[in-house]
């Protein structure tokens, strides 16, 4: 049964401290094309806005779940008091029986700038605004969930080669405990227990950077495992810390005038130019507490890790490692003349993501983050805020979190194990997942 029906009626709904204010000026549906219009003036201050329906008594909160939609929806909007914003959608045969009803209703929602939605897509094929600004970068869009992912979700390789998802973190004002109990099987003395406090939410990758992103957004190839077309979707590897931030980038971070400042020409300024988004690395305590996903146990499944040298069924749900079961070639094995296809690292995504839909947060690849540390590493006991690592500069490793990615031995796999490298050092078990801010133009 096709969709031609006429909607009865539209609303729009406000978060209760936002001043932007939107007034609906058409809604109608082309009987011949079938194309339903919505178009909207937007006054106060500027929105994100995302377009819901409700019909036979089921509710969408983002359109895009069952028709794709067009026009400035799911995106940031310029208030204006003379410009109409005008919303596209075409319901089709595989649209769902819920949207084949004699009336529905939209719901039009306006999300503050500071209080987005949980998910912004990247798109890394576009560049910014013609204009050279960034304050509102047409490769930006905002989704209420990964099920209102345009053309098939993240099942479409797009969300891994030319699109970038991040997940909002709920991260602000929340009081935790990082680290690891010393009664944890593999505990090490740098994990000790501590409470630490972020002050804000942010975004972060879903997934690693993979090797088709970082090829796409920077021009950069030089990952062990090489760009062919059955490895784009593999974690970019091989990349030190100043390859990503620059000689610039290591000095500023967390001790210059702008501690997100990185050099030019390097992986995450290339990132940042390409899409006016201020991408950096996050630091560890923001990495350990979007990789628990509120979770305390040994891994964020929260099941336990049982062997040493071995398959463990535990791992073996979430994480590309060392003894893995599902490979054909024992990782502990792999050397460049007997890698095979499914060896070495894996596809993003092909395990089971943690209670907040991040991926691969163990194992795959280990993960650089900002934070200096001391050789060997140090760990901190006292209560922090928004702790950011040694501020001392003759400190130059960097804490690399994940477990040792595809190298990794099951123990160390953990949410709490923690590690320094050198920041000039490329290693093919070492890629890196990219953070931003609520406000994703503002540092």
């Amino acid at each position: 049964m096709r969709f031609q029906t006429v909607i009865l009626a539209a609303s729009a709904v406000f978060a209760a401290c936002a001043a932007p204010v939107a007034t609906i000026t058409r809604f109608s549906q082309d009987p011949a094309t079938r194309v339903v219009t919505v178009s909207y003036t937007l006054s106060g201050e500027d929105a994100i806005v995302t377009l819901g329906l409700t019909a036979n008594g089921r509710t969408y909160d983002d359109i895009s779940e069952i028709a794709p939609a067009g026009g400035a929806v799911n995106r940031l909007v310029a208030a204006s008091a003379t410009a109409t914003n005008t919303i596209t959608f075409r319901p089709d045969d595989r649209s769902p029986a819920a949207f084949q009803s004699d009336s529905a209703t939209v719901n039009l929602k306006l999300w503050a700038v500071d209080d987005p939605p949980d998910y912004l897509v990247v798109d890394l094929g576009m560049w910014k605004n013609t204009d050279g600004s960034s304050e509102t970068p047409d490769c930006v869009r905002y989704y209420t969930s990964t099920n209102a992912l345009p053309m098939g979700g993240l099942a479409n390789d797009m969300y891994r080669t030319s699109k970038l998802v991040m997940r909002r973190v709920p991260a602000g004002e929340v009081k935790w405990r990082m680290g690891s109990p010393s009664n944890e099987t593999s505990h090490r003395t740098e994990e000790a227990t501590h409470y630490v406090t972020l002050s804000k939410d942010f975004y972060l990758g879903i997934y690693p950077v993979t090797i088709g992103q970082m090829q796409l957004a920077t021009g950069f190839t030089q990952s062990w495992f090489n760009p062919t077309p059955d490895r784009v979707t593999r974690p970019a590897e091989n990349y030190s810390f100043v390859d990503l931030r620059g000689e610039a980038g290591s000095a500023s971070w967390p001790n210059g005038s702008d501690p997100h400042a990185v050099e030019a020409g390097k992986a995450i300024e290339l990132f940042r130019r390409r899409t006016g988004v201020y991408f950096d690395l996050p630091t560890e305590a923001q990495w350990e507490f979007a990789c628990r996903a509120g979770a305390s146990a040994m891994i964020y499944s929260g099941r336990s890790i049982t062997v040493e040298n071995s398959s463990d069924p535990a791992l073996d749900e979430i994480a590309r490692y060392r003894f893995g079961s599902d490979l054909s070639v024992a990782l502990a094995n792999v050397t460049e003349t007997t890698l095979a296809k499914d060896g070495g690292t894996a596809k993003v995504g092909s395990y089971m993501p943690n209670a907040w839909g991040f991926y691969d947060m163990i194992g795959n690849v280990s993960e650089w983050c900002l934070d200096r540390t001391p050789d060997p590493c140090a760990g901190m006991t006292a209560e922090a805020r928004d702790p950011a690592g040694s501020t001392d500069e003759s400190h130059k490793n960097r804490i690399v979190r994940g477990g040792g990615g595809w190298g990794g031995w099951p123990y160390n796999l953990r949410c709490a194990y923690r590690s320094g490298q050198w920041y000039k050092s490329a290693s093919k078990t070492t890629g890196f997942r990219l953070w931003c801010p609520i406000k994703v133009t503002e540092p």
